[in-house]
């Protein structure tokens, strides 16, 4: 093998040298990323400002554009993406912390795992500041003719821990504090739906949740849906009346996390409701939430139903499911444990649905105030 004369190795050297060190820098210049924008949930750090110079000195700018060069790192986008793609197809591990990575494709999202394996038990304290909120709320609302329900929407991880790296045998300490908290509320009275039972029967057979998604799918939200009709005191649609469908589509959001959408995919399961019993989602706002539903439904019975939630109601077809039933439903969602008397007062509706996921049931303390 002959080599390279030296000086064209020389110049081949500098050459890959200074792509090596202009690249980068090139590519924050000019934004030359080809790469996926990955799912931070942040807002990236901003050039920082001349005033921020004045008001504050150099140290404080100084940090300032650190973080703005971490941020907008030429290349950086790709950089994650390589990075993640490695973990994954080789190591069968995350590169997002937000992500934990189990078996046959199934994604988990990591604070839930953490709350599954090591969350402290409850103690009686604490199961009855719980107690206390809702028997509270319970009875505001039924001194205005208005009925009340609990539901706790069980995490991925404690419906399918089978599918965790290194699970252990036996049930977490996360899931027995919610089974705990359910078996309390129903000593005190409180009108619950107990949707761990219901869908860990049907969990053996069928598949609830998305591989690659925080939450539950259509037939989850469904047989969720079907646990809850006899708290609030309507007969639940059966799942014959439905059709199921299943299709290969995007993934979901914890698969947007890794920033690993080009490569992932998701098989939808799907439950279409026939045409007559579709409700009509409208574009009412409900200030000052964000995030609401809206549904009309003329066919049903008299009575409108509001739903404090997460994203596990605002987002599925869990609302759309329970808005079968009546009139007019409004789910909101927003921060964990909202009750809105003012809303209540001016809708006056037939029912309250309080809906909260599995992994926001660490402390009642930061619920915001009811004002009860």
């Amino acid at each position: 093998m002959k080599r390279l004369p030296t000086r064209l190795a020389r110049y081949v050297l500098l050459g890959g040298f200074s792509i090596i060190l202009l690249g980068p820098l090139t590519g924050t210049v000019f934004q030359l990323d080809p790469g996926q924008t990955p799912a931070e949930k942040r807002k990236l750090s901003r050039f920082p400002s001349n005033e921020l110079l004045c008001e504050k000195g150099f140290p404080a700018w100084r940090d300032g554009f650190e973080s703005f060069l971490n941020d907008h790192f030429g290349f950086r986008k790709t950089l994650i993406t390589g990075h993640n793609l490695l973990l994954y197809q080789v190591f069968s591990v995350s590169g997002a912390e937000r992500v934990t990575v189990g078996t046959d494709g199934w994604l988990f999202y990591s604070s839930a795992v953490r709350d599954l394996l090591h969350q402290k038990p409850f103690r009686a304290d604490r199961l009855e500041q719980y107690a206390t909120i809702f028997q509270r709320r319970k009875n505001w609302l039924a001194q205005q003719g208005i009925g009340y329900a609990v539901v706790f929407a069980p995490s991925k991880a404690t419906m399918y821990p089978q599918h965790l790296p290194g699970w252990p045998e036996g049930d977490g300490p996360g899931k027995r504090n919610m089974l705990a908290l359910q078996a309390h509320l129903k000593q005190r009275g409180i009108p619950l739906a107990d949707l761990h039972g219901a869908m860990s029967q049907v969990a053996k057979q069928d598949r609830l949740y998305h591989k690659t998604d925080t939450h539950w799918n259509d037939l989850g939200a469904f047989v969720a849906y079907q646990a809850t009709c006899p708290t609030i005191d309507v007969a639940p649609m059966s799942r014959k009346h439905t059709t199921v469908r299943q299709q290969s589509g995007a993934c979901g959001d914890l698969g947007r996390m890794l920033n690993l959408g080009f490569l992932l995919k998701e098989d939808h399961i799907t439950v279409v409701l026939p045409p007559a019993k579709k409700p009509k989602l409208t574009k009412e706002k409900i200030p000052p939430y964000k995030k609401v539903d809206v549904f009309e439904n003329p066919t049903a019975p008299p009575g409108t139903l509001i739903v404090f939630g997460d994203s596990f109601s605002h987002g599925t077809k869990y609302g759309l499911f329970l808005a079968t039933h009546f009139q007019r439903t409004i789910i909101i969602r927003d921060k964990t444990g909202t009750f809105d008397t003012a809303l209540i007062k001016r809708e006056r509706p037939s029912m309250v649905l309080q809906e909260t996921v599995e992994r926001y049931l660490a402390n009642p303390r930061n619920w915001p105030n009811d004002g009860l």
